[in-house]
């Protein structure tokens, strides 16, 4: 080798076992689930409000999160069926990312005129209480 070439790698090689599971977590983590209202269900929007919980800030000093609003599209019969598949998909959520217990509870929904959607919802917009006099 040359002394001004570089050792620097150029790529590297990934076994197909390694990549087969790197993919299928990339895919599993960012790509949207779709849901379909199949038969006599109805797409459902819902929008389940979270408290009873301290994320703290990343900001030093300032008081914890201790809400959230999220929405989840989901396919069911009824009202009361769609309530209790987005409570469930949030906690599941909720719980996979090892936060501890949560307080949940339904704030809306509404029935969707459609019968496919590409995402089943997902994200959340937190907050603090003490903020503003809170929610």
């Amino acid at each position: 080798m040359a002394e001004d070439e570089s050792r620097n790698p150029i790529a590297w090689v990934m076994a197909p076992t390694t990549w087969r599971g790197a993919v299928h977590r990339l895919m599993r983590r960012y790509v949207p689930r779709p849901v379909f209202a199949l038969g006599d269900q109805d797409l459902y929007l819902v929008i389940v409000h979270g408290s009873g919980f301290a994320l703290e800030s990343s900001q030093p000093g300032e008081a914890p999160l201790d809400g959230f609003y999220t929405t989840r599209v989901v396919a069911a019969l009824d009202v009361r069926e769609a309530k209790q598949r987005a409570l469930s998909a949030v906690e599941t959520d909720w719980q996979r990312q090892g936060r501890g217990s949560v307080t949940l509870d339904v704030n809306e929904v509404r029935i969707l005129t459609e019968r496919y959607r590409t995402r089943s919802g997902g994200g959340a917009i937190f907050y603090r209480s003490s903020d503003d006099g809170g929610v």
